[in-house]
């Protein structure tokens, strides 16, 4: 029986700095205002109900995958 070892935790710290490596291997900028996120994409669609269409597809892919 091979033992295993419990992943150590991360201090904090370390977690925002791994995060902020992954962000920029992936091209992404980094913030840390959460103020700049919300209502990011608002404009994806015109109305309520593209958006429900959209969604729908997403469950209805899941469902299938199952």
């Amino acid at each position: 029986m091979i033992a295993q070892v419990p992943p150590k935790a991360l201090k904090p710290e370390e977690i925002a700095a791994k995060l902020a490596r992954i962000a920029a291997e992936q091209g992404n900028a980094e913030t840390s205002n959460v103020e700049h996120l919300l209502g990011s994409g608002e404009d994806l669609w015109e109305t309520d109900e593209e958006l429900d269409e959209f969604l729908e597809g997403i469950r209805q892919r899941r469902k299938d995958e199952v």
